[in-house]
């Protein structure tokens, strides 16, 4: 057997005799059969390598699909964009999210999506990208083909140098992010503002509280320490009365809010006539608005005013409206009341000539324990729960109450409350009124204020 270093001698004389198509004579028939299995070996090899290519091609190619599927499909918007912004190649995400095709976004300029305000920062994120090697992040505002507009965080990064320097890029939706944080900031407002509120509230209750109390222990060691002669008992036992009475007030105006919070205030609802009701309310009040010469006019609908509520809640939230109404009008001045009947509602509405309403005070008129002059300097008495109490009252009777007013030329309230009809006979006659209003005494009326 020859070795190894004459194989290729002999397998390059072989090449050259099989190219003449001449075989030496010194090529032995050992060299031959040698040389041929040494052929059969290389054939075979070749063949493995071929097979071998052809699966490492199927299979890069079944890579190559995969990857392009997940770049396709993939939830986060990616492109790829040059120096001047214009894409390269986008996956649909980021089509979506513009709200163009695919076909339309690749070699359009994103810049042209980036909102007037972002720009600045669209560009200094594209540079820093462009120039550093690390990831560049920034928040900006695009504007979809369609109009509408979105927060996204752009996540950059660039590669390859000179001019074939390029940007990958991946854009994430934050809108809703943002909404959340804004609602949270909001309620962070709120809360701050409530803690104030509550921290106003519990100073202003104490004075409150303090204040009929004060003369009613005044009076009391004055009968306890002079004779009858030297005091005028009744004048004493009037001011005890009327200053009792303002703290029952108090603490009634604060259980009816807080009971109604809890759920625990019920109603008992059953078919009442609405002008009986605005009636009494208005003989209860009548002598505070005679002490100051204001007229009260009336004027009730013939029409059926009947609704489904609690008469004496219903009084009670037609006081409150009154009250309110003769506090803040000047001496001789008017009110008006309506109770009329408006398709499927009947509405109560009390217009006044008073000082009015600041109209950015409106919106929150008829929340708990809001006065318009809220300065720091208190100069309405009283906690201010008297129209919340009014809104508790009628939107648990299904209704609704709202003002309108111009500063300085006096305010309208309107209670609109649910028809109730079933109390028409074959006729169209009506029942006689029910329930048409409880006649309370005067320290029963509920006192509010919106100023």
């Amino acid at each position: 057997m020859r070795g190894r270093n004459e194989r290729k001698p002999l397998r390059k004389r072989a090449e050259d005799a099989m190219r003449k198509g001449v075989m030496p004579r010194k090529v032995a028939n050992w060299d031959l059969q040698h040389l041929i299995h040494e052929l059969e070996i290389h054939e075979v090899e070749l063949t493995v390598q071929n097979e071998e290519l052809r699966n490492a091609q199927v299979e890069l190619a079944a890579s190559r699909d995969r990857y392009t599927d997940l770049y396709e499909f993939a939830p986060v918007a990616y492109l790829t964009i040059d120096m001047d912004g214009k894409v390269l190649q986008s996956n649909l995400a980021a089509a979506k999210m513009l709200a163009v095709t695919k076909q339309g976004l690749v070699r359009a300029n994103l810049s042209k999506f980036v909102t007037n305000e972002s720009q600045d920062n669209w560009y200094l994120h594209r540079r820093a990208a462009f120039l550093e090697e690390a990831a560049q992040v920034c928040e900006i505002r695009i504007r979809r083909r369609d109009g509408t507009e979105l927060s996204v965080r752009a996540e950059s990064i660039g590669f390859g140098s000179g001019k074939d320097r390029q940007i990958r890029m991946a854009l994430v939706d934050i809108t809703e992010r943002e909404k959340v944080l804004a609602l949270e900031q909001a309620a962070r407002r709120e809360l701050e503002a409530a803690t104030r509120a509550k921290d106003r509230f519990l100073a202003m209750i104490s004075h409150e509280l303090r204040t009929p109390l004060t003369p009613i222990l005044g009076w009391v060691k004055l009968l306890r320490n002079k004779t009858l002669k030297d005091i005028d008992v009744d004048n004493a036992l009037e001011a005890i009365e009327r200053n009792a009475g303002m703290q029952a007030k108090l603490i009634d105006d604060l259980l009816d809010i807080s009971g109604n919070i809890a759920g625990k205030i019920r109603f008992k609802l059953e078919p009442v006539e609405l002008s009986g009701i605005v009636s009494a309310a208005i003989e209860t009040v009548r002598p505070d608005a005679d002490a100051k010469g204001i007229q009260i006019q009336t004027q009730f609908d013939k029409e059926d005013c009947w609704v489904s509520g609690d008469s004496g809640r219903l009084q009670q939230a037609t006081w409150n409206l009154l009250t309110n109404a003769i506090k803040f009008i000047p001496p001789r001045g008017n009110v008006a009341v309506r109770v009329k009947r408006a398709a499927s509602n009947v509405h109560i509405i009390v217009r006044d000539t008073g000082e009015g309403i600041p109209e950015a005070f409106l919106p929150f008129l008829f929340d708990a324990f809001s006065q318009a002059d809220d300065t720091g300097i208190k100069r309405r008495k009283g906690l201010g729960l008297g129209l919340a109490i009014v809104r508790q009252i009628v939107e648990a009777h299904g209704g609704a109450v709202h003002a309108m007013s111009t500063d300085g030329k006096g305010a309208t309230f309107t209670i609109e409350l649910p028809a109730h009809n079933e109390h028409i006979k074959a006729d169209g006659s009506s029942k006689p009124a029910r329930n048409s209003g409880v006649q309370p005494s005067r320290t029963e009326a509920h006192v509010n204020q919106y100023s």
